[in-house]
C-alpha cells in the first residue's frame, strides 16, 4: 500500500470555457488532482484551469480563468493517490523490473538473483537513475539541465482561515514565483524563512490575502515518509489560488512502491541506458558501448525536452524577502503598477 502518481496533456480546442476528462481508467483511485495549462508562446494569452466536482479514477472536471481563444493550449494534469496498489502491466514506460532484468542480463547473472547479486544490482540502477534525473556535461547536453518533467506546476486553492496545506507526495523545493490567479491582480506570494513567517504569525495575527509563505515538514510521518506543508501569513479570508511550480522528488525507486520512474515512456531508452552505463564503468571497469549510447540518448531526450517544453523557470536559488523592509519585498511590488491621471505613483 503506496503512494503513486500518474500524469497526461490533453490539447484543448477554442472556444470553451470548462471541460470534463473521462475514460482516464487509472489503475489507483486518486485522492488528488493537480492540473497546469501550458501555452504553445509567450504572446498567447494567459489561461489558468480550476478543478471543480469530484474526481476518481475515471478522471476529472476542470474550468477555464476565459474561454479558450486559440487551440494551442494544452491541459497537463497529474493524479496523486495513497494506500493503493499500482498496476504496471501493459505500460511503455520502462519499471524498475525492467531495469533490474536489463541490468541483470549485461552482467550474465540469471533470473534468480543472490542477495548479494540483488544489492549490485539495485546500486547500479539508482545511480542510474540519479544520473540521468541530473545528467553530466556532454558534448551535446550543457551541465545542469534541468528535465521539465522535474519541475511540475501545482494549484493550490486557501480555505477561508487556514493557513497551512499539505504539499504533493513529491515536493522537494519550490521553483519560481507563487502567483495568484491573474484575474485578481495582487503581487506573487514572497518566499521568507520559517522563523520570519512564524514570528509574523505571533506579532501580528492577521487575516487577509496571504502576501509570505514559507515550506516546512509536518510533524508526522506517513507511507510516503515525511511530506512539507505551506505555510501562509496572513491567514486567508476569502478563497485564493495560487499557482506554483515545484522540484518533484522521486524517491528510490523499487519493485512495489515506486515502480515507475519520473519522465514517462518517452525516456525509457536513455534511462536503460544510464543504468547500463553505470553497470559497465563499475562492473567492467571501462567506458564502452553503453556508454556513448547513453550520451547520444541523452542528447536526443535532452532535444525532445527543449523542443516539446518551451518553458523557462528562472531561477530557483535564494528567492527569499526581507518582511522586514528588504529588497526582496519591493522586487515583488514592482509587479503591480499604480498610475494616477496618466502618471506613475
Amino acid at each position: 500500500m503506496n503512494s503513486f502518481l500518474q500524469s497526461g496533456s490533453i490539447e484543448l480546442s477554442s472556444g470553451i470555457s470548462s471541460l470534463s476528462v473521462t475514460d482516464l481508467d487509472l489503475p489507483f483511485t486518486p485522492t488528488q488532482f493537480t492540473v497546469s495549462i501550458k501555452k504553445a508562446a509567450e504572446s498567447d494569452p494567459n489561461l489558468y484551469a480550476f478543478l471543480y466536482g469530484a474526481i476518481s479514477s475515471d478522471g476529472f472536471s476542470v474550468e477555464f480563468s476565459s474561454v479558450t481563444e486559440l487551440s494551442t493550449y494544452t491541459l497537463e494534469w497529474t493524479a496523486i493517490a495513497s494506500s493503493t496498489t499500482f498496476d504496471t502491466t501493459g505500460t511503455t514506460a520502462v519499471t524498475y523490473t525492467d531495469l533490474v532484468d536489463s541490468v541483470r542480463r549485461f552482467l550474465g547473472y540469471g533470473e534468480t538473483l543472490t542477495a548479494d547479486q540483488t544489492t549490485e544490482v539495485d546500486g547500479y540502477i539508482q545511480a542510474g537513475v540519479r544520473q540521468f534525473y541530473y545528467p553530466p556535461a556532454t558534448e551535446n547536453v550543457q551541465t545542469g539541465y534541468r528535465w521539465s518533467f522535474l519541475n511540475p506546476s501545482a494549484t493550490l486553492s486557501t480555505v477561508i482561515g487556514t493557513d497551512e496545506y499539505t504539499l504533493p507526495v513529491d515536493f522537494g523545493r519550490i521553483v519560481g514565483p507563487i502567483r495568484f490567479n491573474e484575474t485578481e491582480h495582487m503581487p506573487s506570494v514572497a518566499p521568507v524563512s520559517i522563523g520570519q513567517l512564524y514570528s509574523l504569525r505571533d506579532t501580528r495575527p492577521e487575516s487577509g490575502a496571504p502576501r509570505y509563505a514559507t515550506f516546512d515538514y509536518e510533524s508526522t510521518f506517513g507511507i510516503n515518509g515525511q511530506l512539507q506543508k505551506m505555510c501562509l501569513w496572513p491567514n486567508p479570508d476569502a478563497v485564493y489560488v495560487l499557482n506554483y511550480r515545484y522540484e518533484a522528488y522521486s524517491g528510490k525507486l523499487d519493485a512495489t512502491s515506486r515502480p515507475l520512474p519520473l519522465g514517462g515512456a518517452q525516456y525509457a531508452n536513455v534511462l536503460v541506458e544510464s543504468c547500463l552505463c553505470i553497470a559497465e564503468q563499475r562492473a567492467n571497469d571501462e567506458t564502452g558501448l553503453h556508454t556513448t549510447q547513453f550520451k547520444l540518448a541523452l542528447a536526443s531526450a535532452v532535444e525532445y525536452d527543449r523542443r516539446h517544453n518551451p518553458v523557462n523557470f528562472g531561477s530557483i536559488g535564494d528567492q527569499s524577502s526581507n518582511i522586514f523592509g528588504g529588497a526582496g519585498l519591493r522586487s515583488e511590488l514592482k509587479e503591480v503598477s499604480i498610475t494616477y491621471k496618466g502618471s506613475p505613483i
